[in-house]
């Protein structure tokens, strides 16, 4: 796999056949394993976007996810 060409077909709006597709996804799989940034986790878990500094939304926050486990 070329990665040259697969970023030309990209910005020209071609679509990647599939099994180049999956190739890109298993590179950049294994790129993202070696990050340091990645953190493994065991769920469940709630993912939460920014609140704003909401206080009273950060509360239903933490009141759902300790009932939703229980």
């Amino acid at each position: 796999m070329d990665l040259t060409t697969v970023v030309h077909a990209l910005t020209e709006g071609k679509p990647l056949p599939e099994h180049t597709l999956k190739e890109v996804c298993r590179k950049f799989s294994e790129v993202l394993a070696e990050e340091g940034n990645v953190v493994h986790i065991e769920g469940p878990i709630h993912i939460v976007g920014d609140v704003h500094g909401q206080f009273y939304d950060v509360l239903k926050i933490f009141k759902l996810g300790t009932t939703a486990s229980s």
